[in-house]
């Protein structure tokens, strides 16, 4: 099933994808702002070998954002991760891939179509992201821009170009989501 936001779509992981997502991966930029998230160079094979391994998971759910539009062009990445259906919660992010898709309002699209999806149709409760402290763009997508709050700060959690780094947690909640909504 498609998510559909204002200026996006959120859709499945195709093979199509896998060179777009191998690129990604692999582009310095990309990586340093993912944090904790570190992985070694992705190859062609690997990058397959990730796409057939990561099938259907309850815990992992994936999507590739695509710009709405006559001509529909993929942007980045997004998904649940750690989905705690006991407790009604799960990791999110996104990855805009290009830097000059970056600061249009595909964020803020993109954490509301998550939210409401996440709330409304899987009946989840808390939605959390850890961001490498030094992202600021991130920061202030998901607290200035979305309404999400710092719960915490993990010192020196992850090593980046040879030093130890910091990783804040935020997260929101359906209620938060609900009364904005509201408003």
């Amino acid at each position: 099933m498609n998510l559909c936001g204002e200026k996006v779509i959120l859709r499945a992981v195709e093979p199509r994808d896998l060179e777009l997502l191998q690129r990604w991966k692999n582009d310095p930029e990309v990586e340093f702002f993912q944090g904790e998230s570190w992985s070694p160079p992705v190859g062609k094979k690997a990058q397959e070998l990730w796409f057939r391994s990561h099938g259907w998971d309850s815990r992992t759910m994936r999507w590739m954002i695509e710009l709405r539009g006559r001509r529909p062009r993929t942007v980045g990445y997004c998904g649940f991760w750690s989905v705690d259906w006991k407790n009604r919660k799960a990791q999110t992010g996104l990855v805009i891939g290009n830097g000059s898709d970056r600061g249009r309002g595909v964020g803020v699209d993109v954490l509301r179509t998550l939210a409401d999806y996440g709330f409304r149709e899987l009946g989840l409760n808390k939605l959390y992201a850890c961001i490498a402290a030094y992202n600021k763009r991130s920061l202030g997508l998901f607290v200035r821009k979305c309404g999400w709050r710092q719960e915490g700060l993990f010192h020196q959690s992850f090593f980046r170009q040879g030093r130890f780094h910091d990783t804040v947690q935020v997260s929101i909640l359906a209620r938060e989501v609900a009364r904005r909504n509201r408003e």
